[in-house]
């Protein structure tokens, strides 16, 4: 059997004052919140392009940001509108935009993850064409990072309610009341929040050698801002950087793609 095509969904908001990183308010203005994720989604963007044998597609919204991304992002992504109101919805119009292309493996990740190494995404890409059907990042919020399929399933992100079960838990036993085969990729930071911030800046010390993507401008960036305490520490909670000041409460939902 031959190798079948594979796409890279990133999915991508303008990074504009109010648009993004919104829950790091008030710690970091509109502003300062909008040029860190410009960071962000610009490492990612350069990580993602060296994901073997894949095309790449930068879904943005809205869509009215478009040039703004084929003047700034990776010039080996085909950007391309996210179409609906919520986001399950652009979800499912994203893959079956691809699968209607004729793709045969398709996985999408957030932009929120600058430190994901691309080898993540492509182990991802193999797994579905290794026999997998679905492919699942968990961030360390009770969301994920990555989601891959090898065919629509919609099913499986309609009406998406957060709840006493996160959305990852939700999303895998779905997947596996229509009898899919999981691969279940490593859980990863998706920053969203102060804490998740302090731990970015963790994750980034030169002292600690994990595997991790080169990301200069989010470095760069993060060297500009404040050192945020973070909120758990606030309330007398975890240490800022300590890997219990990333999680939520007990039950608490995360939503994919924040």
């Amino acid at each position: 059997m031959g190798e079948s095509r594979r796409a890279v969904i990133v999915m991508a908001k303008e990074p504009q004052p109010g648009r993004a990183l919104t829950r790091l308010a008030p710690e970091l203005s509109p502003g300062m919140a909008a040029a860190l994720y410009r960071a962000f989604l610009l490492d990612v963007l350069d990580t993602t392009a060296s994901v073997a044998r894949a095309d790449l597609f930068g879904l943005v919204h809205p869509a009215g940001a478009i040039p703004w991304f084929r003047a700034n992002g990776n010039a080996r992504f085909d950007y391309l509108p996210q179409t609906g109101t919520l986001l399950s919805e652009r979800m499912i119009a994203a893959f079956a935009e691809l699968f209607r292309r004729g793709y045969g493996a398709v996985v999408m990740r957030n932009a929120d993850s600058p430190t994901l190494p691309a080898r993540i995404v492509g182990d991802a890409l193999d797994a579905l064409e290794r026999g997998r059907d679905f492919a699942l990042g968990p961030d360390l919020g009770g969301g994920y990072y990555l989601v891959g399929m090898k065919r629509p399933h919609p099913e499986l992100f309609r009406g998406m309610a957060a709840g006493t079960t996160s959305v990852r838990e939700e999303t895998l036993r779905r997947a596996r009341s229509l009898g899919l085969a999981v691969h279940e990729a490593p859980r990863w930071l998706d920053v969203d929040t102060p804490d998740d911030l302090a731990a970015l800046r963790a994750e980034l010390d030169p002292a600690r050698r994990v595997e991790r993507a080169l990301c200069e401008r989010t470095e760069a960036m993060l060297a500009t801002l404040p050192r945020l305490q973070p909120r758990a520490a606030a309330a007398g909670g975890a240490a800022p950087g300590s890997a219990t000041a990333t999680l939520p409460a007990q039950g608490s939902s995360a939503p994919p793609f924040p």
